[in-house]
């Protein structure tokens, strides 16, 4: 009888995680299930921790995706950007309009079902301490016509054990920007070149930008 009832507990459990584990809604492109970090274009996005900066000219946003339980809303620069939970259409764009080289953007998950604000780059930005932001780069295509940086945002605290942090609650792709890398040397910075690595020119061209913004804003 103990038995059977262990066994029947465990199916329980087991269909339950399955009846939770959906797959992510998202553009082409982007693959996974709830609970697990998504797989953009065949790489895992990574909390980096830094901050998102502007090459320079106009930046548009490109909603790709969700698959939270709770209503979340992008903010980007103070603008009410993206919704989840179906609000926002898939592969919807924003002109954000013109960014200044080297500005750093101020990207906001706001949590409105938890009432909590979680603000993608350094994790000093969140009560919790932690990065909110997992960032990948993002080639043209169907569905997302533009070269550009994927952004997939956690919105509960990551001080919990019991916090699945799967960076895919709200997700888009942002162009005209970019994640800046840690410092040469870094075992993230060979592993973030690798990536990049093989995905074309205009990612090697981007990478030199992003480097001279750094260079820039270092000298000021």
């Amino acid at each position: 009888m103990i038995k059977r009832e262990l066994i029947i507990s465990a199916l329980v459990v087991f269909l339950a995680t399955a009846a939770v584990a959906g797959p992510i809604n998202a553009v082409s492109g982007v693959t996974g299930v709830d609970g697990q970090l998504p797989t953009v274009q065949g790489l895992v996005p990574a909390a980096i921790g830094d901050p998102i900066v502007a090459l320079g000219g106009d930046i548009t946003a490109y909603f790709v995706g969700w698959a939270a339980a709770d209503q979340d809303m992008l903010q980007i620069d103070g603008s009410d950007t993206f919704w989840n939970q179906g609000i926002t259409p898939l592969g919807a764009s924003v002109d954000l309009g013109y960014f200044a080289p080297g500005q750093i953007l101020t990207i906001a998950l706001v949590n409105q079902t938890a009432g909590e604000t979680w603000y993608y780059g350094p994790g000093t930005q969140n009560p919790d301490g932690a990065v909110h932001d997992y960032q990948a780069p993002w080639s043209a295509n169907l569905s997302i016509p533009v070269n550009g940086l994927f952004l997939g945002g956690e919105d509960l605290p990551i001080t919990s054990l019991s916090t699945t942090i799967d960076g895919n609650d709200l997700m888009a792709v942002l162009s005209n920007v970019c994640g800046e890398a840690p410092e040469p040397g870094s075992s993230t910075l060979a592993a973030i070149g690798f990536v990049l690595f093989g995905f074309g020119v205009w990612k090697r061209r981007r990478v030199v930008a992003c480097a001279a913004v750094r260079a820039s804003r270092t000298e000021v």
